[in-house]
């Protein structure tokens, strides 16, 4: 989710918040993968799971009605933190 969230960053997920509004950043179980993504739904009620990091060239996950039984809500990322970069 670089550049957004860091690589090994500290994350605070409310567990409390798992209806997904759309881009937003969730904690999402995907069958036996956990993911960090950003949730953008569609016009016709697609929900993709999509990375900040475009350079990296992460593919959207996108999840129709008949997959919904392989996802399941986490939470809401909050917070993110990491420690201070050093200086070079």
């Amino acid at each position: 989710m670089w550049p957004t969230i860091p690589d090994g960053a500290l994350l605070i997920v409310d567990s409390s918040k798992t209806e997904v509004d759309d881009g937003r950043i969730y904690h999402f179980n995907v069958m036996d993968k956990v993911l960090v993504k950003r949730a953008r739904w569609s016009m016709d009620g697609k929900l993709h799971l999509t990375s900040d990091n475009q350079a990296a060239g992460y593919p959207p996950e996108v999840f129709t009605a008949d997959r919904v039984h392989e996802l399941s809500v986490g939470g809401r990322v909050m917070f993110t933190g990491h420690a201070p970069m050093p200086v070079r």
